[in-house]
This record gives C-alpha cells, structure tokens and sequence, in this order.
C-alpha cells in the first residue's frame, strides 16, 4: 500500500525523499504542494479521496513546544476533521537556527523526521494495512 507525505515546498521533499530512502521506505509518494494552505488541502483531499496513509509535514515558524502542540492539534482537526483517521498524522517541523539553540541552552529538541519514519512504518507501506474498500 502506498503512503503519501505532503510538505510545503520542493526543497522540503526532498530532504523527506532522502531521509525516507535511506530508511528503507521508498513506496512512499512525496508532494511538494507549494504553500502551507495548499500543504494543508492536499493532504485532506487524499485522506478523503485515496483513503491511504498522509503524513503532512509543514513549518512550525516558532520553536515553543505549547505552540507546536497547538498547531498539531488545529492541523489534525482541520484536515481529518470529525473522522479522526490513525491514518494521517501532522509532523511540525520546527526552525533549525532556533531548535540549536534551545537544545545548547539544554530546552530539549523535536524530531518529527524520527516520528514521520515511525509513522511510516507502521501504517505505510511496509505494515500490511489494508482500507476499508466502500
């Protein structure tokens, strides 16, 4: 079964190609959307229409782990809506230049890549999970 995995611009899929690939996972479609709202609508249509696996991996343009969570929340709601799919989940990525120095001051760090893989792996394309055909 195929995964998708929608980001917001061309750079950020590939840098997801590269790292999935070098997971292992290479069944995996990546889209570039062109835009975080664009990101956002791509992601829900396949959820809707392909009924398979989205992860959808956009910028968090802020480094506090309350706004993260918050937008993760937002995100989720506004793409799965009321169905609540375990088949999509928003991976945040959070700015490097900011992240690096929140981990030197000891603040912790976000690794949605390690979770996007994790992701992956369990409902992707290697995990054997069928949708329900309607």
């Amino acid at each position: 079964m195929k995964a998708y995995v929608v980001t917001e611009g061309a750079s950020d899929a590939a840098m997801v190609s590269r790292a999935l690939t070098g997971a292992g996972l290479e069944d995996v479609h990546v889209a570039a959307a062109g835009g975080r709202s664009s990101a956002i609508s791509l992601a829900r249509s396949i959820l809707r229409s392909r009924r398979r696996p989205v992860a959808l991996v956009i910028d968090a343009d802020t480094t506090d782990p309350a706004r993260v969570r918050e937008q993760e929340q937002v995100l989720s709601d506004l793409v799965s809506g009321s169905t609540k799919s375990p088949s999509f989940r928003v991976f945040l990525s959070v700015p490097v230049m900011e992240s690096a120095a929140r981990d030197a001051a000891g603040a912790g760090a976000f690794e949605p890549m390690r979770s996007l893989i994790s992701f992956l792996r369990r409902e992707g394309p290697i995990a054997g999970n069928e949708p329900p055909h309607h």
